[in-house]
């Protein structure tokens, strides 16, 4: 008997343990996170709020953070991580949460600008399309122009609901047809499913 009350006892000190280590841990995530974002807004051009994700739906390439209107949440805001890179835009806000869907959504549109080396080049847009399962692809850009893969793709701001210079993904394969006037790209996005959970919604961006 007693030894099994001293398992019970050794059994509880250790969950509570685990729990402990488990809220340290969620605590050195957020301070990494808000120290990032610190580093990659030194002007503090953009106002945040941390959130946490806590649902994903695989099916509408959408995500539940845990923050809502209590928060000052407000749909159209967009999301992003510590190192600006965007992840969507909030579609739907209740009192202590908000969905925010993907950029992989297939009704995802983004305006996007392709960064090149030559800042002397005029700049080329296009926009990043959703096809869903996480996936993207760039769309619109004339076929006059010239891209390749590894190019950087960043938000342009032209459609007015992300601010510009956000990253998006990089090109990992043009497609040029001639019959057609504009040409595509399969492109890896840089939103990552599989981080720690910590996201950042930007709730001061207007377009002018």
């Amino acid at each position: 008997v007693q030894l099994s009350a001293k398992n019970f006892q050794l059994q509880s000190e250790n969950q509570k343990l685990l729990a402990q280590v488990a809220s340290l841990q969620d605590s050195l995530r957020t301070k990494e996170a808000l120290t990032g974002m610190s580093a990659n807004n030194p002007q503090n051009d953009l106002q945040v709020v941390l959130v946490n994700t806590i649902g994903f739906d695989s099916v509408q390439d959408s995500i539940l953070l845990d923050r809502g209107s209590d928060d000052g949440i407000l749909e159209n805001m967009p999301v992003i991580d510590s190192e600006k890179v965007l992840y969507g835009k909030v579609v739907a806000v209740y009192k202590n949460y908000s969905k925010a869907m993907l950029i992989s959504d297939e009704s995802s549109i983004v305006n996007v600008k392709i960064q090149d080396s030559d800042i002397a080049k005029p700049p080329i847009y296009g926009a990043v399309k959703g096809s869903g399962n996480r996936s993207c692809y760039l769309d619109l850009v004339p076929n006059e122009s010239e891209i390749n893969s590894g190019q950087v793709l960043v938000t342009s701001a032209l459609e007015g609901v992300f601010p510009k210079d956000l990253l998006v993904g990089k090109i990992t394969a043009p497609s040029k047809n001639d019959q057609r006037p504009f040409q595509t790209a399969k492109i890896e996005p840089f939103f990552n499913m599989q981080k720690d959970g910590k996201l950042f919604i930007i709730t001061n961006y207007k377009s002018e």
